[in-house]
């Protein structure tokens, strides 16, 4: 293992569509919908069915039709050509969204979640993931530190949970400790945490459901 200061070529991968970057594995959606993930794995978030990290690209398991992908510090997820999400890697907080938090080498579904356009996950210091919906809505589900999933609470959800009052959605985008949403006519919406301003709504007190930033 050795760092490199200019870029180096990714073992294999040539048909690459997109790329994501975690705490310490990455992963690349392919031309043909399969993921690929390299790189630490002690918490399965490479989802090749095994806890061994790799220091080149392997196959995820079962994923071929995947159309978005989100990594969190170490969890990753994926869209399905069918609106569905899948997840794998840690759950601690239950960051996967399947109802419980043990960690999975391998995907599993999210609850509930058959129409997702976007997704993005987050895990420092603890995890959560949203993904926005096609109806214009956005559900969060793990930790809910600070508000961060936006459903007027403080519980962490296991399963994912509907953020208050959004219905224009076009994507979203998870923070350390707080979650934005771009919406359709241009404004963005944020909530959770607000100790360094993270919400833009000129103040530092934190909210369990969206506001609006200011001069968007």
């Amino acid at each position: 293992m050795r760092d490199s200061l200019v870029p180096v070529p990714v073992s294999g991968i040539s048909d690459a569509t997109a790329v994501v970057a975690g705490f310490l594995h990455s992963c690349a959606l392919l031309s043909g919908g399969a993921v690929q993930c390299w790189g630490y794995n002690l918490d399965g978030q490479i989802g090749n069915g095994t806890s061994k990290s790799s220091y080149v690209p392997s196959t995820v398991t079962g994923v071929t039709a995947a159309v978005g992908l989100a990594v969190g510090q170490n969890h990753t997820c994926a869209i399905l050509s069918d609106g569905s999400v899948q997840c794998w890697g840690s759950n601690r907080y239950g960051e996967l969204g399947n109802g419980n938090t043990s960690n999975s080498n391998v995907p599993v579904v999210v609850s509930g979640v058959t129409n997702a356009t976007g997704i993005s996950g987050n895990g420092n210091p603890t995890a959560h993931t949203c993904a926005a919906l096609s109806n214009g809505s956005v559900t969060c589900w793990g930790s809910n530190v600070g508000g961060r999933l936006g459903n007027g609470s403080t519980n962490d959800s296991l399963l994912p949970v509907q953020v208050t009052g959004l219905s224009t959605t076009i994507a979203v985008t998870a923070g350390g400790r707080h979650t934005c949403a771009l919406l359709s006519n241009g404004k963005v919406r944020c909530w959770g945490d607000n100790y360094y301003g993270f919400l833009g709504n000129g103040t530092t007190t934190g909210s369990t459901t969206p506001v609006g930033v200011i001069g968007f």
